[in-house]
């Protein structure tokens, strides 16, 4: 009796060993796996897209030099264009569309286009009296897709919204800003001071 006793019990602490390995196998299991959600939830959620490039080369009396290099999605080539801009900001606009947040966690972010770039006052009575500068970068109307989809996207079940956006920075100093589209609009990050690339006389 006591030798089956013996061969119970270590099967006992067999299956309590098996057990245990199996729920610690089955905990890590779920830890790893719920990093790896959490890192990309941050990352997609935190995604942003490099849109353009603007160098920025002021000649004084508010007025500046504006070189923006944008990135043709039909070739990935780069486009390269020059403005003449009146005021003492500068202003990207474009329109951008917001897919629904469980679409940018599967990967789905936001679409975009640039529409125009224009000088900005501080004051109100310079915006009124001075000169303006405003230009194109896209052919705009309310027939072309865009305008449908400012119409349309209550009624899409995968679009969050459809919304223009616009972001502006200072242009009374020599330096290069990188412009990005995020799924909250776009967003200016200042790359360098123009004059640090300068090389010595």
């Amino acid at each position: 009796m006591p030798f089956f006793r013996k061969k119970r019990n270590f099967k006992v602490v067999q299956t309590i060993l098996v057990i245990s390995s199996l729920l610690a196998f089955l905990a890590i299991t779920f830890f790893l796996v719920s990093v790896q959600i959490l890192i990309r939830a941050y990352k997609e959620f935190n995604y942003e897209k490099p849109v353009a490039i603007i160098i920025v080369k002021p000649t004084g009396n508010q007025e500046a030099h504006i070189t923006l290099i944008e990135k043709d999605d039909k070739d990935s080539s780069l486009v390269k264009k020059n403005f003449l801009i009146h005021g003492d900001q500068w202003i990207l606009e474009g329109d951008v569309l917001k897919w629904k947040p469980y679409l940018n966690f599967l990967g789905l972010h936001a679409r975009y286009r640039l529409t125009r770039i224009e000088g900005r006052y501080l004051k109100i009575r310079d915006e009124k009296n001075n000169p303006r500068s405003l230009f194109a970068l896209a052919e705009e109307s309310r027939n072309d897709i865009w305008g449908i989809l400012y119409d349309i996207a209550p009624k899409l079940p995968f679009v969050e919204t459809v919304y223009g956006s616009a972001a502006y920075q200072f242009s009374d100093k020599e330096r290069i800003f990188l412009v990005y589209v995020t799924d909250s609009g776009f967003i200016i990050k200042r790359k360098s001071d123009v004059a640090t690339h300068k090389k010595p006389q």
